[in-house]
């Protein structure tokens, strides 16, 4: 499995404290999950250089390399549409059918003069869950990213380091 582009799976990381602290998996495209105001979902795919909370990172519920495969292990509970044309959208496509709102670093594929630094929404579900679907390692890595005052429905694109303390 893999979002749409060729990635490897690896994740460096140091131990602190007796917690495992992650670093940021550079060139790595990786999913992490958070979850809005309304208690909806959203996947946020890295393109290996999109922002990541250091909440995620430092998340022991859940490494951030096992978040794409733990969701798409979830049921499928809805449709899915895609908001803009791909190549390959199966993956986004497949996110969403899991009741997820799904959005993608899509500046890794700009020149840097039509960089954004936003993620963007690609796949929207028909039928979003909350987080009480949620087994309990995804469920504590969307609680540990709330976007309190933003709802995943009614946003295009999303500044992730405007609202958190980020790597990348």
């Amino acid at each position: 499995m893999g979002v749409s582009r060729s990635r490897q799976v690896l994740c460096f990381n140091q131990m602190k404290d007796d917690f495992m602290i992650y670093q940021y998996p550079v060139g790595v495209d990786c999913v992490w999950l958070a979850s809005d105001a309304a208690g909806n979902l959203a996947a946020f795919v890295t393109g290996g250089e999109g922002a990541i909370p250091s909440s995620v990172l430092s998340n022991n519920s859940i490494q951030i390399e096992d978040v794409e495969m733990s969701i798409c292990g979830l049921d499928v509970v809805s449709d899915a549409r895609l908001l803009v044309p791909m190549p390959r959208p199966d993956d986004f496509i497949d996110i969403a059918k899991r009741g997820i709102y799904v959005f993608d670093w899509q500046d890794v594929s700009r020149i840097s003069r039509n960089r954004i630094g936003m993620y963007e929404k690609i796949a929207i579900p028909t039928n979003p869950i909350g987080l009480e679907i949620l087994p309990n390692d995804l469920r504590n890595l969307a609680e540990s990213v709330k976007f309190v005052s933003l709802f995943f429905s009614e946003y295009s694109r999303v500044d992730v380091e405007m609202l958190f303390e980020c790597r990348n």
